[in-house]
């Protein structure tokens, strides 16, 4: 397996200095030197799906609602971008499986919609967070999600710890596992880690909801770049070890490796719904 990742992406923080809130991000991250996948690298189906992540199409090239018709402002077009975001009117009720009984909460529309804009990690259930009568919180912020691949809800993980460390989140979030009565894929959540807070309050949790939305696509797929390029090189010195004719000419005849495998196909990905959007009820 050769992926030359960092010939294909270049350098993430050059190609990130017209965003410098990227661009200081990914420098937070790697001052710290968060070592976050193993220390022989990444597998070819981990580099393969990473790559799917970073070249899906943003809100800027594709509308991110499935059943979008709305005609846009500058040319009357059903297909123009150029007012697809989560502050659409249409949002909370486009994104959900319901919308006329249970639109999107508006406080969990943002990071929703930035869920379905990252295309391979389909939200279903989400909640703003609710508080009883008697002021006690009754249910937590929370976006449930299914991921065509393990390896997105270990880097949003990543990403959230990287935010803590940057004390730019006022709690702790993390990744959770979840699941739906309704069917027998395992899902994720995003949620606060409450075991690490020590007096829970849903005004600061509601907070880092816009936090995290501002940040969720351009920084997760920065990381994605980030670890093609680092794990991808990795990857390619271990196969050139692997190869005993590596340095011989290019008219010599190479022998194959004893543990070479064929390349991995493009594979359909397991563990995730079509891209319907998900209802504001809870699947419980």
């Amino acid at each position: 397996m050769t992926c030359a990742g960092g010939q294909q992406f270049g350098d993430e923080l050059g190609a990130t200095a017209h965003l410098p809130h990227v661009a200081g991000f990914l420098a937070d991250y790697r001052s710290v030197k968060l070592h976050t996948l193993a220390a022989n690298g990444a597998t070819p189906e981990q580099l393969l799906d990473l790559a799917s992540l970073v070249t899906q199409d943003t809100c800027r090239e594709r509308r991110v609602c499935p059943l979008c018709t709305l005609r846009c402002t500058c040319s009357g077009s059903t297909s123009c971008t150029c007012q697809c975001n989560a502050a659409c009117p249409e949002a909370p009720s486009q994104l959900s499986s319901d919308g006329q009984r249970y639109p999107i909460e508006p406080k969990v529309v943002p990071l929703v919609f930035g869920l379905h804009e990252l295309r391979l990690c389909t939200p279903y259930w989400s909640c703003e967070g609710h508080l009883r009568t008697d002021g006690e919180i009754f249910r937590l912020p929370q976006v449930w999600f299914y991921s065509r691949s393990l390896i997105y809800p270990r880097l949003i993980s990543d990403w959230l710890a990287l935010l803590r460390g940057a004390h730019r989140l006022e709690n702790p979030w993390h990744i959770a596992v979840s699941y739906s009565e309704s069917g027998l894929d395992t899902g994720f959540s995003i949620e606060p880690d409450v075991k690490l807070i020590p007096t829970v309050d849903l005004a600061s949790l509601q907070r880092d909801l816009t936090v995290l939305a501002e940040g969720l696509v351009p920084e997760v797929r920065a990381l994605a770049r980030d670890y093609i390029t680092r794990f991808g090189a990795t990857a390619e010195r271990r196969d050139r070890l692997d190869r005993p004719n590596a340095g011989r000419g290019r008219g010599s005849p190479r022998a194959p490796s004893a543990g070479s495998s064929p390349p991995v196909p493009d594979r359909p990905r397991r563990g995730a719904r079509d891209s319907a959007p998900h209802s504001a009820r809870s699947p419980r």
